[in-house]
C-alpha cells in the first residue's frame, strides 16, 4: 500500500489500520498529499522505486516456485 502523509482527500488513518490488520502487507508512507506519488508530484520518483522493488522481490519469489 502506497499512502500519502498529509493527504486531505484519502484520510491516511483507514488505510494504516488495514496495512496493520493485512497478513503479509507492505506500506509505504510517501511524502506530501494525494497527488505527489503520481507523475509530476513530489515523491513520484521514490515510490516508482518502491513500487519496482517490490515487484522485483515478489516476480523472483513466483518465478522460483
Amino acid at each position: 500500500m502506497i499512502v500519502a502523509e498529509t493527504d486531505t482527500i484519502a484520510p491516511i488513518d483507514p488505510a494504516l489500520r488495514v496495512a496493520d490488520r493485512a497478513p503479509k502487507s507492505q506500506l509505504h508512507r510517501s511524502r506530501g498529499g494525494h497527488y505527489g506519488p503520481y507523475e509530476g508530484g513530489e515523491d513520484h520518483d521514490n515510490v516508482m522505486r518502491v513500487e519496482v522493488e517490490f515487484l522485483r522481490r515478489h516476480a523472483a519469489l513466483s518465478s522460483a516456485s
